[in-house]
């Protein structure tokens, strides 16, 4: 149906259809001066891509991937790739702060430290 394929796709407990693009953890994420770097942008910009495809077309998206209408109330977008090191922690920030909308950009090392906190909440039952 689209020329648009996502790596992953998730329909949350909140009724949250979230489309994963999955880049590699060497992926960069900042120029030296602080803005996007490429690779970062494309895999925002496809993700944005989908979501608008996603609400363009709502019925037929989610008939092709096979996902009952009212199992979902909102599409987001989520890029994971990079890693925080190397980067000024300000910067970094920022740049997760600009994302925090329909599309959330997370790096491996957010991933570690949900895992990670994940664990420890098991630990403690």
């Amino acid at each position: 149906m689209t020329r648009y394929v996502a790596d992953f796709a998730i329909v949350s407990p909140q009724r949250e259809l979230i489309l994963i693009e999955i880049e590699l953890p060497s992926m960069n994420l900042l120029r030296k001066n602080g803005d996007h770097a490429a690779p970062l942008t494309h895999a925002v910009n496809q993700v944005q891509n989908w979501i608008q495809v996603a609400s363009d077309h709502r019925t037929a998206f989610l008939s092709e991937l096979n996902i009952d209408m009212a199992l979902v109330g909102t599409i987001r977008g989520v890029v994971i790739g990079g890693r925080d090191g190397g980067y000024d922690p300000s910067r970094l920030r920022q740049l997760k702060a600009v994302f925090s909308g329909n599309i959330l950009v997370l790096t491996y090392d957010d991933l570690l430290g949900s895992l990670v906190s994940l664990i420890q909440q098991i630990d403690r039952l």
